[in-house]
């Protein structure tokens, strides 16, 4: 079974990304229980559970290649595991198709060191509003971690678009609460936002430069008149 601490940990994901990631851990959870089953009479996580569990993400998150065409059987009816494990296949095909696309959209920006620099000098503001604000300590100890774990990200060699979005998304929430003392982080986070996309705005620019640029052809030696060779 998918449990809902499973969810837990793809709650910022696309829903794409949160199916192929399921399955995956769907699939992981039937070869494991093979191995297992070595020891005891049978799995305890079959191709059944596999289907029952992977079909309800597709039709949750909208997989119509899987949610449309596949109806779960009835455990022990005719021919139930060959329709499993013919879900199966098609369900690991699904999955690897999205995780190529959700890669290839999650590669982030490569931000340039004077950007990152300007970042990194933007994330130690906000760690000292932080140290001075009059709000509670659990608090304070989720803001520092987010501004180190977004720290991480810039350093890398890129940085995933949605790096900055936890960490907004919990200022807001703690300002709904009335911890107004950290309202100064608003306009450092909309200024760390904008660095973000100002790269990306170059970065895109680079792009399409490079794929309108026809690759330049050679000339080749001009023919000439004979008056031009033959000198008297």
């Amino acid at each position: 079974m998918i449990e809902p601490e499973d969810l837990e940990q793809f709650q910022h994901c696309s829903d794409d990304e949160k199916f192929y990631k399921l399955e995956r851990l769907a699939r992981s959870r039937l070869l494991e229980s093979r191995t297992q089953s070595e020891l005891y009479d049978g799995p305890a996580y079959d191709e059944f559970d596999y289907m029952a569990a992977v079909l309800a993400a597709a039709q949750e998150y909208k997989i119509e290649e899987l949610a449309d065409p596949w109806t779960l059987p009835t455990r022990g009816n005719d021919h139930f595991y060959e329709t499993c494990r013919a879900f199966r296949d098609d369900a690991t095909h699904v999955s690897q198709r999205l995780m190529y696309r959700c890669s290839g959209k999650n590669r982030g920006i490569a931000l340039d060191e004077p950007t990152k620099m300007r970042i990194s000098h933007l994330l130690t503001q906000l760690r000292q509003i932080v140290e001075k604000a009059d709000v509670a300590a659990e608090k304070k100890d989720r803001l520092y971690a987010l501004i180190n774990k977004l720290q991480a990200e810039v350093d890398r060699m890129r940085t995933p678009l949605h790096a900055v979005g936890e960490l907004y998304v919990t200022l807001c929430g703690y300002l709904g609460d009335g911890s107004r003392e950290l309202e100064p982080w608003t306009e450092t986070l909309e200024r760390i936002g904008r660095a973000f996309g100002l790269a990306k705005d170059k970065e895109e620019a680079q792009s399409r430069l490079s794929k309108d640029a026809d690759p330049k052809q050679l000339e080749g030696p001009k023919p000439q008149d004979y008056e031009d060779i033959i000198t008297f």
